[in-house]
C-alpha cells in the first residue's frame, strides 16, 4: 500500500503520481528526476538523458534585490544559475532577473520597462534613450552594464577554473565507457556555456 498526498494507493509494487489538478484527455503527464544535468543523471539513474550535450554542471550565484525576491521567476536563480544552449547561455527568464536586478526599486523597474530600457536590442545598434530620459537612462546603463561584467566575470572565473582542476581528471577519463564519455562531453559543454555567456553578456553590454 503506498499514499501520495493523503490518498492511499493498493499496489504490488510501483509508484503512484497523485494529480493536484485535473489533467484533461490526451494532456501528456511528466515527472521531474530533480537532476538537470547529464553527470547527476548519471550517477544516480545511469544515463543522461542527452543533458551532457546543452546543460551546465556548474550553478553560478546570483543575487537578486529584495522587491524581485517575490516573483515567480526568482524561483530559477536560487541555489545558483545553470547556463543552457541559449544565445548567452542562460535561460531568457533567469536573464531577465539579472537585467532586472540592476534597478533599486519596483517602481524605477516599472519607468525604465514603460520607456522601452529592455526592449529587444535591434541588431549590432546600441539602443539610444528618449530624450526626456536622457539622464535616468545613463544611470540604467552604467548600473545595467556593471551587473552584467560582475557575472560574466564569474563565468570567466569558473571557466578558468574548470580547466585548472577539472580539466586535468577528464583528460585521464577512459572515454570508451558511456560514463567517461559522458564526463568528458559534460566537461566540454561546461566550457563552451560559461564561454558563451562571457560573450554573451559583453555583446548584451556594448548595446546599453
Amino acid at each position: 500500500r503506498m499514499e501520495a498526498e493523503g490518498r492511499r494507493f493498493n499496489s504490488v509494487s510501483g509508484f503512484a503520481v497523485a494529480a493536484k489538478r485535473r489533467i484533461p484527455k490526451g494532456e501528456e503527464v511528466t515527472i521531474d528526476y530533480n537532476y538537470h544535468d547529464g553527470i547527476g543523471m548519471l550517477s544516480s539513474y545511469g544515463c543522461t538523458m542527452g543533458m551532457e550535450h546543452n546543460r551546465s554542471m556548474p550553478r553560478l550565484p546570483m543575487s537578486l534585490p529584495p522587491f524581485l525576491s517575490e516573483l515567480s521567476d526568482a524561483n530559477l536563480v536560487k541555489g545558483g544559475v545553470q547556463l543552457v544552449d541559449t544565445p548567452t547561455g542562460l535561460d531568457k527568464h533567469v536573464l531577465t532577473m539579472l537585467r532586472f536586478s540592476t534597478m533599486e526599486s519596483m517602481d524605477e523597474l516599472v519607468q525604465a520597462m514603460q520607456v522601452g530600457f529592455f526592449a529587444d536590442e535591434d541588431g549590432d545598434k546600441k539602443k539610444k534613450p528618449p530624450a526626456v530620459w536622457t539622464s535616468s537612462w545613463s544611470q540604467w546603463a552604467a548600473r545595467h552594464n556593471n551587473v552584467l561584467e560582475s557575472f560574466r566575470t564569474v563565468c570567466m572565473r569558473t571557466r578558468l577554473s574548470w580547466q585548472k582542476e577539472i580539466g586535468p581528471a577528464v583528460a585521464a577519463v577512459d572515454v570508451k565507457t558511456m560514463a567517461g564519455r559522458a564526463i568528458r562531453d559534460q566537461y566540454e559543454t561546461d566550457l563552451k556555456l560559461l564561454e558563451r555567456c562571457e560573450k554573451g553578456l559583453r555583446e548584451l553590454a556594448s548595446k546599453r
